[in-house]
């Protein structure tokens, strides 16, 4: 009876991770998440040249409980250290955009999903003081709720160096939605974000890229993006390196890290 129940416990522990992974399976042109060594062992996740890396985080704390995305000022502090201390680079999708980019270097793309006020208090500042630019997904119907930022302070991680990006108009499940709908969560909301920008007198902005909500994508999405030319890039939460080779073969299917108070650095080494 109680191995029955640890056993439960373990399949309970383990079921979020399991749940993300299954996320990217069985999606067409998706790198696997790990690739052969010389000697033809599978080295998951393992960084080299010619690729590189996005990493998500949720909501950043100065303490108290933390939910699954969450991080610790400390623990963002000390990711940063990592990565700043074996050379990565911190970059936005503008940098992939307007190319340059030596396929030799290492680079990081940090991301902040939902656009919540604790990005703009606690996170902001941190990245200002070590000078590195963030990319921050916006929920356009959110902007100015309680717990998200502003328009004013959306227009200032623009004006400070930081990128914008689409994280949807409402945070929907876009695989479960029809097409007007879609059209509404994927068109519309790049359109608020950059239409009130630039009414708001910041000038003409063009947001590149777009966060799915819940990791939530399928071929159907995929194929809109691909028609609309909506966004240059999407992202999802597939753990892996991107290679420059294959960027243009996953451009609406970019997996990301996802950030918790647990994960370990030690593969960007």
């Amino acid at each position: 009876m109680k191995k029955n129940f640890r056993r439960l416990l373990l399949i309970l522990a383990i079921l979020p991770a399991c749940l993300l992974l299954l996320a990217c399976h069985g999606e067409e042109g998706m790198p696997h998440p790990c690739w052969p060594d010389e000697d033809g062992s599978c080295l998951p996740w393992k960084m080299g040249p010619e690729k590189f890396a996005i990493l998500a985080y949720h909501h950043v704390k100065r303490g108290g409980f933390l939910s699954t995305g969450d991080v610790t000022v400390e623990k963002l502090r000390r990711d940063l250290a990592h990565l700043i201390f074996f050379g990565y680079r911190f970059i936005t999708f503008r940098d992939i955009a307007e190319g340059g980019l030596d396929p030799e270097g290492r680079y990081i793309i940090l991301t902040f999903d939902d656009g919540t006020k604790d990005q703009f208090t606690i996170a902001r500042p941190i990245l200002n003081e070590l000078g590195i630019p963030g990319v921050f997904y916006i929920v356009s119907g959110s902007v100015g709720w309680r717990s998200f930022m502003d328009w004013d302070q959306v227009q200032q991680l623009i004006d400070e160096g930081h990128e914008i990006g689409s994280h949807t108009q409402s945070h929907a499940r876009l695989i479960e939605l029809g097409d007007e709908e879609l059209y509404a969560e994927l068109v519309d909301s790049r359109e608020v974000l950059e239409g009130t920008l630039e009414a708001r007198g910041g000038g003409a902005y063009r947001v590149l890229s777009l966060a799915y909500p819940y990791c939530d994508f399928d071929d159907r999405v995929v194929h809109f993006l691909e028609e609309h030319r909506t966004y240059a890039f999407s992202v999802a939460c597939c753990y892996h390196f991107i290679e420059w080779d294959s960027l243009e073969e996953v451009t609406f299917r970019l997996g990301r890290f996802l950030m918790n108070q647990r994960f370990e650095m030690e593969i960007f080494f």
